[in-house]
């Protein structure tokens, strides 16, 4: 008896491939690929965001590590941005125009203000009447978020800016705010510190900014809404424990918990419209932190690609795509999701519980299954796997038959016990594979171990 995989839990959608590859009705995304974006010609660099047009823009040290500047990534090329004048800058976030805002330094770097960019245009945002500013975030109507120093640099504050317009934000009672996103209808997420001392995390609508709380804990930072109103942000615990991702939305906050380890964040603007969630998470303690993917309660470990071990997730756009750094010294990284097709199998076809004696020296049958949407004799046999230790079909092939009884030719395939790896205790084994035109499928069915005692 068959029953959809594990990753069908986590409800991922994809674009559907072509009707001549024969999909099920489920296209998952279960795996992604690491890209190296290069860099301006220094050692390292971060990407920090993308937009639906897979711009990416983020920062880079330049030739011979002399200076830092903010970048735009397209299509294999990334263009230096250049400065205010000044000897270093970054690009921190692109709009669906490819609107391009940051910070850099002015003329003799005695000052760093916020920039726009545009088709290489720079736009001086100036400042709310001190020495520095920093654009954080664009939406899509050109509106500008950030934070910048007051009269006299006395405080540094969140702004919105607008047609030339630089307006203070406040704050929730204490020194400082700081505005990291905005959403299209104006909606602003950041953090400020509270009479008290503590920083919160707010939203800013209409002229009012309210104190989204805590996870417990007294610290808490809220780094991106979409256009649902879904907020994502990091939030230190009860007792001050190390800070977890949070969702929140109508006034209910989420943990979205952690890979395994004490510590998550979520991305600097790391939520889509569908609710996707991109951070960093760490899976053990100790170990490096992983670029994860949350939805819909699931935690993923998207890694940092070998031998990459460290990666910190900082954007995820509409089509799944996730940027961020990783490896030592950081590297600028793109990861961009392989589409998986959820199929049937039958593990011992005509035996229920699918008993399997791990330490057997034979083979396991498995049968990938013809469905109304599906047909299993497109599947290459040689790209097959079985089982924790990705196990070769035994025999180099596979053979067709009706193995169900419904008329339809299915896959038949067998894999030796041993290089199946399944444990003692298992209660599932998974296959995976491609077909002759290149699409992944994946498909689970439940198993009953003996022989262990």
């Amino acid at each position: 008896m068959w029953k959809a995989g594990t990753l069908f839990a986590l409800g991922i959608l994809a674009p559907a491939v072509s009707a001549a590859q024969s999909t099920t009705a489920l296209v998952l995304f279960t795996a992604y690929t690491a890209v190296n974006l290069g860099n301006l010609g220094g050692t390292t660099a971060r990407a920090l965001r993308i937009n639906d047009n897979n711009q990416i823009i983020g920062v880079s040290q330049t030739l011979g590590n002399a200076g830092q500047h903010g970048f735009l990534w397209q299509n294999g090329t990334m263009t230096d941005l250049g400065t205010l004048g000044g000897t270093w800058s970054g690009a921190k976030d692109i709009n669906a125009a490819g609107q391009v805002v940051g910070v850099s330094s002015t003329l003799g770097d005695f000052a760093s203000h916020g920039f726009l960019w545009h088709n290489g245009a720079r736009t001086d945002l100036g400042t709310l009447g001190g020495t520095f500013s920093d654009a954080v975030a664009i939406n899509d109507t050109g509106l500008v978020v950030g934070s910048s120093s007051t009269l006299n640099d006395v405080a540094s504050h969140a702004f919105l800016w607008e047609n030339g317009v630089m307006t203070d934000l406040g704050t929730l009672g204490g020194e400082f705010s700081q505005a990291y996103s905005i959403n299209a209808a104006g909606q602003v997420v950041g953090v400020s510190t509270t009479e008290m001392g503590e920083e919160h995390a707010f939203i800013w609508e209409n002229g009012v900014m309210t104190d989204l709380g805590t996870l417990g804990g007294i610290h808490t930072r809220a780094h991106a809404i979409n256009d649902a109103g879904q907020v994502v942000g990091t939030s230190t615990t009860i007792e001050d424990a190390e800070p977890h991702a949070f969702l929140w939305q109508n006034g209910i906050r989420t943990d979205l918990g952690t890979l395994g380890g004490t510590f998550s964040s979520a991305g600097g603007h790391g939520i889509n419209e569908a609710g996707q969630v991109a951070g960093g998470s760490r899976p053990l303690e100790p170990s490096d932190e992983h670029t994860f993917l949350w939805q819909a309660g699931v935690m993923k470990d998207v890694g940092g690609g070998a031998p990459l071990d460290f990666s910190q997730a900082f954007d995820i756009n509409e089509l799944g795509y996730i940027v961020g750094r990783a490896g030592g010294p950081n590297q600028a990284m793109l990861w961009r999701p392989v589409t998986v097709v959820d199929v049937g199998i039958d593990i011992k076809p005509g035996s229920f519980p699918n008993s399997i004696n791990p330490r057997s020296n034979g083979v396991i049958p498995v049968a990938i299954l013809t469905t109304p949407s599906f047909d299993a004799t497109t599947v290459d046999p040689a790209t097959v796997r079985f089982g924790p230790g990705a196990a070769a079909e035994a025999h180099g092939r596979g053979h067709i038959e009706d193995v169900d009884g419904d008329g339809d030719a299915d896959l038949m395939l067998h894999f030796r016990t041993q290089d199946a790896g399944i444990a003692c205790g298992a209660t599932s084994a998974s296959l995976t594979g491609q077909t002759f035109g290149g699409q992944s499928v994946e498909g689970s069915d439940s198993v009953q171990t003996t022989g262990c005692s």
